[in-house]
Formats: structure tokens, C-alpha cells, sequence
């Protein structure tokens, strides 16, 4: 049997437990923690350090970590953000409006297509209701 699963340990888990309860986290500490962990992680392997994504990367791209960051980088960090959202939602309005005009666009063609054709030869009648342009009467059914 582990230590971790005796009896004293768990006592002592939950005593911790007990004394932390209704604390707040202290963002300074716990980010001055997290720095120590993932700087000795750089020492330790070189996977971490700064050419192959630097200890304090995981700062800058993961939400959980970035509230422990000092207000003006977060603030810079999540305005960045911000404008990115930004200019997404825009992009993704205009591509509606160019959908939705494009569907119109079908819509109207096959609604042009369904009118009866005309000679365009015979100029001898008026205009069915509708059409703005001069044309001619309807060819016969062939």
C-alpha cells in the first residue's frame, strides 16, 4: 500500500482541503508557482525551452493560465482577441449577404424562366404585365 493511500494521508489531504476552503486563489502566487514549475521544466528538457515553444508559452495561448497573467498583458492579449472575433463575425456577414444574394439572383432567374418565351421577331404586341422591356407576343407550342 502507497502512502498516498493510507489512512494518515488522506487525513492530511483533507486538513489542507479544510484550511483552503473559502480562499480565494491568490493569482500572484499561484502564477509565481507556475513559472518556478514550467522554468525548471525548461531546465530540465530541452523540449521546453524557448526555441521549441518557451516555458511561459502556455501563458499566452491556454484561458486557464491566462488570468494568471499581469492585467496589462492579459488586457492587450484579450483585445487582440477581441478584434479577431471581430473581424471574423464580419467576414462571416458579408459571406452571408453574398449568399443570400446569390440566392435571390437563382431565384429571380428561375422565376425568368418560367415566363413564357417570346419572339423577339414580332414586335406587333404589347408587353405581357411584369417586363419592363418591349417584346413580342408568345411563340406558339411547337
Amino acid at each position: 500500500m502507497r502512502y498516498a493511500d493510507t489512512t494518515e494521508a488522506k487525513a492530511v489531504r483533507s486538513r489542507r482541503q479544510a484550511l483552503r476552503r473559502g480562499q480565494g486563489i491568490d493569482l500572484l502566487v499561484e502564477r509565481a508557482r507556475l513559472v518556478a514549475f514550467w522554468r525548471k521544466c525548461a531546465e530540465t528538457n530541452p523540449a521546453y525551452r524557448p526555441h521549441n515553444g518557451a516555458w511561459w508559452s502556455v501563458f499566452t495561448w491556454n484561458p486557464c493560465f491566462r488570468r494568471l497573467l499581469l492585467p496589462t498583458l492579459r488586457a492587450r492579449q484579450d483585445a487582440r482577441d477581441r478584434a479577431h472575433r471581430e473581424q471574423y463575425a464580419a467576414e462571416l456577414r458579408e459571406s452571408s449577404r453574398k449568399w443570400e444574394q446569390q440566392k435571390a439572383e437563382r431565384k429571380a432567374a428561375k422565376a425568368r424562366a418560367k415566363l413564357p418565351q417570346l419572339d423577339l421577331l414580332d414586335l406587333a404586341t404589347e408587353p405581357p404585365s411584369g417586363l419592363d422591356a418591349p417584346v413580342t407576343k408568345a411563340r406558339a407550342p411547337q
